[in-house]
């Protein structure tokens, strides 16, 4: 059945979600009912969509996924996928082990994890009974988004014969008549439809059939094809393109006897106004001339036709691997299939890989191989991760600086306003105010800085970084990590040391320019780098003491003449939006999503050299 505006409210309650601040939030605009939802992106940061539903079971579905994924997506590891991060309300995907996951399975997600081992590691029939199954999957969908349709023309079926039954009511009222009408009998008849459910469920079994024998790759394809064309039936069954003609008739008749209702509305509360007997017969006629009903055009049970022919005329040209995503895409697509088949081409293999970007565990790793380093090095690394890294980097990147003297270092660098901003705090205010500091931790610290003179701090620095890069070959990586950065030379990059954050959050700015790229790093395991969970607190505001505090700024520092870097240059945008929370005494709404920023994220890939 259609949604209704408090019955979706009470599926968000019944679902634990009491609609005040937190998300998520039920989406109103106009007819249009849904969820305004947050997620954390696997890569681009917690993001703000809408979902539309027509149905309460879709919508009372969503938000139990999205309640477990609340509470138990980090900790199993599933994530939240969206097709397109341009979009407002985009096509979302539950993931786990690199497969889209059903509710079903969310809570049986340990006998899940049992049986994908059992899946899609080998041969291509093993990836083409996947692809079948899926198509059975999409199958279904269509048969329950149908039956759903149908199920609202019936009811608009039922509305329509109460408000006849109404409009007779009153137009006995006005003749004074009190007759017990019985008028059952003319009830309008429902649409019904009916399934080729013996093809299905002996295509359901050629499978199963399939997966136990001995049958060839080519036989699977030539299954893989009957399921194709079993979906296109579904699509072009007579009686649900019927009940489009239908719904449509339903709707103008509807809105035809609603203005007789509001008609005779008028004359019953307004009779003694007049003088005789109006003519609601002639009356009605006169409506019924002047209203203009919506039609179909006489040929749409044609273009229906052609177009869900034309959809599926496309198996030839993409991969058969790609059927499904093709054919989810291409439900509500209204353009040329065949530039949408072009993205469907090139074989995609899937992604047998979690997905996952497990930040706490990442950090766990780093934090342990952090504290087996001896205290030099510990310190060493705190300094890095401290307002310094931003000289230490502009040291690095200098041609030759090793062999530079001070005085060059100095001549180089300050010709940056940037540098002599940062030397105000780091040289001259620490070098002020570090002898009112006695802790142990920040005397050893700085003993490796020497603030004699601007020349002298510059030349310690280059010692210290000489020492991280061999620090940094005790900081190797086991697994891969995804690290973020930005750069406004994402076309030609060189810089000599990367700071990756673990935490995309950390990496986002508002800066609105078309030059700046926020690069996704994939770096592979056995990376050697730098990382320490420990900062240093240089005080502002006339404070004096310096103190070692625990980072809110997690990152891994790499230094690029041990690596070889994949640049990609394809620009993925990502947008993110803000809801217009609208708030009620009982409830809270969203109504629109306003564009708030636009990212221009990279992908790379970044490997130690052999």
């Amino acid at each position: 059945m259609l949604l209704e505006f408090t019955k979706a409210i009470d599926i968000f309650k019944d679902n634990g979600f009491d609609l005040k601040s937190n998300y998520p939030l039920l989406y109103r605009r106009g007819n249009d009912l849904g969820v305004a939802y947050t997620f954390n992106s696997i890569n681009y940061g917690v993001l703000e969509r809408y979902k539309l539903f027509n149905s309460e079971k879709d919508l009372d579905m969503f938000l139990k996924e999205l309640k477990w994924y609340k509470e138990f997506g980090n900790k199993k590891k599933v994530y939240l996928k969206i097709d397109n991060f341009e979009k407002e309300n985009p096509n979302y995907f539950f993931i786990h082990n690199g497969k889209e996951i059903t509710y079903e399975n969310m809570v049986n997600i340990d006998k899940f994890d049992e049986d994908i081992k059992k899946e899609l590691e080998g041969s291509d029939i093993k990836r083409i009974t996947f692809e079948i199954e899926r198509l059975f999957e999409y199958y279904k969908k269509v048969k329950e988004y149908i039956l759903d349709y149908i199920d609202s023309v019936n009811k608009s079926l039922d509305e329509l014969f109460e408000s006849y039954k109404l409009l007779q009511k009153r137009i006995d009222i006005y003749n004074n008549l009190n007759i017990d009408r019985n008028i059952e009998e003319i009830e309008f008849k429902k649409i019904s439809i009916s399934f080729d459910v013996a093809k299905e469920n002996n295509l359901k079994d050629t499978l199963n059939q399939y997966k136990v024998g001995d049958n060839t790759y080519e036989e699977f394809v030539t299954l893989l094809k009957k399921v194709w064309s079993l979906c296109m039936e579904l699509e072009l069954k007579d009686d649900y393109i019927n009940a489009m003609r239908v719904k449509n008739d339903v709707v103008n008749e509807q809105n035809l006897v609603n203005l007789k209702l509001d008609y005779m509305e008028k004359i019953i509360n307004k009779k003694s106004l007049f003088k005789g007997i109006k003519n609601i017969a002639k009356k009605f006629r006169r409506i019924e001339r002047k209203f203009k009903s919506v039609k179909l055009a006489d040929d749409y049970e044609d273009l229906y036709f052609n177009k869900i022919v034309a959809k599926y005329s496309m198996y030839e040209n993409m991969h058969i691997f790609n059927t499904y995503a093709y054919l989810e895409d291409a439900f509500e697509f209204d353009g040329d299939y065949n530039e949408l088949a072009k993205s469907y081409k090139e074989r995609k293999e899937l992604d047998l890989s979690s997905g996952f970007n497990d930040v706490d565990k990442n950090i766990a790793e780093l934090r342990d191989l952090y504290n087996k380093l001896d205290v030099v090095a510990q310190d060493k690394l705190i300094i890095l991760n401290s307002e310094y890294y931003d000289l230490l980097n502009m040291i690095i990147n200098i041609d030759d600086y090793k062999i530079k003297t001070g005085e060059d270092l100095l001549s180089i660098l300050s010709i940056n306003n940037e540098f002599n901003k940062i030397m105000e705090r780091c040289y001259s205010l620490v070098s002020e105010i570090l002898p009112f500091n006695e802790a142990e931790n920040i005397k050893r610290i700085f003993s490796y800085i020497n603030f004699n003179s601007q020349e002298e701090f510059l030349l310690s620095l280059v010692s210290i970084l000489d020492d991280l890069e061999t620090i940094s070959e005790k900081i190797i990586i086991k697994n891969s990590i995804i690290g973020y950065f930005k750069t406004y030379n994402a076309d030609n990059f060189v810089d000599k040391m990367i700071k990756a954050d673990l935490d995309v959050s950390n990496t986002l700015c508002d800066i609105k320019s078309k030059d700046l790229r926020y690069i996704v790093a994939n770096i592979g395991s056995n990376i050697r780098g730098a990382f320490s969970y420990l900062t240093l607190n240089i005080p502002r505001n006339g404070e004096t003491e310096i103190s070692v505090v625990n980072s809110d700024k997690i990152a891994f520092y790499i230094f690029t003449n041990s690596t070889i870097i994949d640049k990609s240059s394809e620009v993925l945008k990502v947008v993110d939006y803000r809801g217009d929370v609208v708030r009620e005494a009982n409830y809270s709404y969203v109504e629109r999503l306003n564009k708030e920023l636009e990212f221009n994220f990279v992908n790379w890939d970044v490997n130690r050299k052999l």
